[in-house]
């Protein structure tokens, strides 16, 4: 090999290089779409730390009564929902630090039903809470970012049924 074909082959491979690189530029400036998955947050503001020290009502739009799972923590799909008319309406306080949250609803008894529980998973646009005080065998609470609003979920544990109840909806901003 000639030092003439080690230069060309090193010119070759720096500018493959060099069109790498401007490509990788060029999709991390140009090609992340404003609108994609999770870039879309409500009030254009910082994801699901909105919430913090906020209250919020869930306005119920979806049930799914006794959904066909094995166990408590299986994930529900949209499929295993019916849209309902006029839905529960759920009062929400978060925390300051968003760590908890509290959840007061209508009971089967008399007075609200009120039920709290602590953060098990923080991602950017996902929140699980699990609900430890107010529902005989517990339950979850999570609240996700879709399109340009808050989206969220209360399940009810059972005992013999993993799944009495979940209700899914909006959050609604309170002033």
């Amino acid at each position: 090999m000639n030092r003439s074909t080690t230069t060309r082959e090193g010119n070759e491979t720096s500018d493959s290089i060099g069109r790498i690189l401007t490509a990788v530029a060029f999709l991390a400036v140009f090609g992340c779409s404003v609108d994609g998955p999770g870039a879309s947050q409500p009030d254009g503001g910082a994801g699901l730390s909105q919430l913090d020290g906020e209250s919020y009502a869930l306005q119920v739009d979806r049930i799914a009564r006794n959904p066909d799972v094995q166990f408590p923590f299986e994930a529900l799909e949209e499929t295993d929902y019916e849209r309902v008319e006029d839905g529960n309406l759920y009062d929400l306080s978060f925390s300051e630090d968003g760590k908890t949250v509290t959840v007061v609803g209508p009971s089967p008894g008399e007075g609200p039903l009120i039920m709290t529980g602590g953060i098990v998973v923080d991602t950017e646009d996902f929140r699980r809470y699990a609900i430890e005080e107010g529902l005989f065998a517990g339950g979850r609470f999570n609240v996700w970012i879709e399109d340009d609003h808050f989206e969220a979920e209360l399940t009810v544990y059972g005992s013999g049924i993993p799944i009495v109840r979940s209700e899914r909806g909006r959050l609604l901003a309170v002033n």
